[in-house]
């Protein structure tokens, strides 16, 4: 992700999973960006540990997504990704 504004910054990516029948799970996942001045990259991966068994997750594929907003409060979305069969289970 890059800062194309004018001064340092730091953003909120929440991320959600979506289970075989079609709902969308928010869960506690999100990830919070260290701050990033202004036209800087910053590579940041995400990695969320499920355990299907404790959360009694229904077999089969699940799309995830990640939203990018530029603050915790969700008031201005910035981009939107979507990661379709991110993983699957058995």
């Amino acid at each position: 992700m890059q800062n194309t504004g004018s001064e340092a910054h730091e953003f909120w990516l929440p991320v959600e999973v979506q289970d075989p029948a079609g709902e969308w799970h928010d869960g506690d996942w999100f990830e919070h960006t260290a701050t990033i001045a202004p036209n800087k990259e910053a590579v940041s991966s995400i990695r969320i540990l499920v355990d299907p068994c404790e959360r009694k997750m229904p077999k089969g594929y699940y799309n995830g997504r990640v939203t990018l907003y530029e603050d915790f409060f969700k008031h201005n979305q910035l981009d939107s990704q979507t990661k379709y069969q991110a993983f699957k289970a058995v």
